[in-house]
């Protein structure tokens, strides 16, 4: 009986032991991650959900100047003029077509990331003036805890009128 009792209580003290050590690796991975966003200098980096929320972003660090204010979605934090003027990314008219959004839509479906996927897109730049710009995107599939999310970094190619 007390041979059980110590084994049993040994068993309590491993797990135990294993979920610490499990949370301690999670949170050490979240912390990477956004020490990793925080340090890009040469493109906008943005964590975001399957549903475009941008959860981390380098973008205000990179952008001080600039507002932050809701919604907190990947096109209304990049100034894109549409989802701008709707109000909310994904809601306009061409937002159904926009291909940033399919790319990172059929990533999340496909369950994978993508790279150098070159797009153009109307902006709005700090004086809330509308601008063409060609922007390169990647993205990588991430999981923080049980949570699916995409690592998305945008590079800004060319801007024009």
């Amino acid at each position: 009986m007390t041979f059980t009792v110590i084994i049993v209580g040994l068993l309590l003290v491993v797990a135990l032991f294993a979920l610490v050590l499990n949370n301690v690796r999670k949170r050490r991975h979240r912390r990477g991650l956004l020490e990793q966003i925080r340090a890009t200098k040469d493109a906008f980096v943005f964590l975001i959900d399957s549903s475009f929320e941008v959860k981390e972003t380098n973008y205000y660090v990179l952008n001080p100047d600039v507002e932050q204010k809701p919604p907190y979605l990947l096109g209304n934090v990049l100034h894109c003029q549409t989802g701008t003027d709707c109000g909310e990314c994904g809601t306009g008219f061409s937002c159904k077509t926009c291909p940033v959004r399919l790319v990172i839509k059929n990533a999340f479906q496909q369950k994978h990331g993508f790279e150098n996927v070159v797009a153009t897109m109307r902006l709005y730049d700090d004086v809330y003036k509308a601008q063409t710009v060609d922007v390169e995107l990647s993205g990588e599939l991430v999981y923080l805890d049980t949570e699916q999310l995409m690592l998305i970094r945008v590079k800004t190619l060319r801007s024009g009128k």
